[in-house]
Parts: C-alpha cells; structure tokens; sequence
C-alpha cells in the first residue's frame, strides 16, 4: 500500500493519484531496494519541462494563435491551449489541495460526472495525447472508452467525453 503524504489515505501499489485528496504520488527508489512515497507534479509518461499556456478564460470563438482548441460541446465555448506540454482537465471543488490546469467547473462539471483530477492532454511534438487519471466516470475519445493512465492519440475533430461532458478537439491547422 501507498501512503499519501497530503491526507494519509491508502492506495494501492502504482496508484498515481490519491482517491481522498487528489494529490498525485511518486514512487521512487532510494537506492537500498525499497520504495518511497512522495508528491509529484505529473505522471511520468507526460513528464515535460514546462506547462503549456492556455487561457483560464473561454471565449465563444476558436482562436487562431492556439495550438488545439477544446470545444465545450453543451456550453458553446472554446478553450484555447497555446503552447505544448501538458494540462490537465479536471474541475476545483473547496478545500481542494490540487488544482487542474483547465478547470471546468463553470461548465457544470460535477453534474457532468467530471472527477477534479480527471484526464491529461500532452501536446508535444505534432502530436496530441489524452490519457484518463483513473476518473470516477471515465474518459473515452470517439465513444471509446480509455484505458486508466494508457495515452491516447488526438486528432481534429475527436470528440473527448470526460464522463458526460462532451468535447470537441480544433487542431491548429484547421482553426478558423
């Protein structure tokens, strides 16, 4: 079992992230063959050297400077992602200790089943991948569900579905 240094909780051997607080787990080895515990800030398959920039703010128009835009199906609204690295999707509740890159909690995400933690988007090097954080309500990508922390390619016009919530993936290249 893994121990969360932020609330205590118990996790299972691998578990990234902790189910009572959200915060995410490192498992390291200290060189005597046994394992530590600890916070990190992003699991290692999307481990990159900075945080993409994206706007905490939507509009009601795609933006032609972001690198992909997500379409927020039901609320008719864009969110711009600017730069490759990685965000994450999620929505922020009170006394929450991790917040999520995007938080789409003005989107009515907790009605949506949307978990605070709930999936990743990388985009580096032409390429875009989501990957679920082991979410209540499950993400699929095209009415396919994910796999738990498994990436997934994206490409124009995928429809993500972080449990009921629908959006619309808008690469660059076909920005208006």
């Amino acid at each position: 079992m893994i121990t969360c240094p932020h609330c205590g909780n118990k996790e299972l051997e691998g578990a990234l992230f902790c189910k009572e607080c959200g915060s995410q787990l490192l498992i390291e080895t200290n060189g005597l063959g046994t394992t530590e515990t600890g916070m990190r800030s992003k699991p290692d398959q999307f481990q990159i050297n900075q945080q993409p920039e994206y706007s905490s703010e939507f509009s009601y128009s795609p933006s032609s400077d972001a690198l992909i835009t997500l379409y927020v199906v039901d609320h008719n609204a864009y969110i711009p992602i600017m730069e490759e690295g990685e965000v994450i999707l999620g929505r922020s509740s009170e006394g929450q200790s991790m917040i999520p890159d995007i938080d789409l909690r003005k989107f009515k995400a907790f009605q949506s089943g949307v978990s605070r933690m709930h999936a990743a988007i990388r985009l580096f090097r032409n390429q875009i991948l989501i990957s679920d954080l082991g979410s209540s309500n499950g993400t699929s990508v095209n009415d396919t569900k994910l796999e738990p922390y498994s990436p997934h390619p994206l490409k124009n016009g995928d429809t993500i579905t972080l449990g009921r919530m629908r959006i619309e993936v808008i690469t660059k290249d076909k920005q208006v």
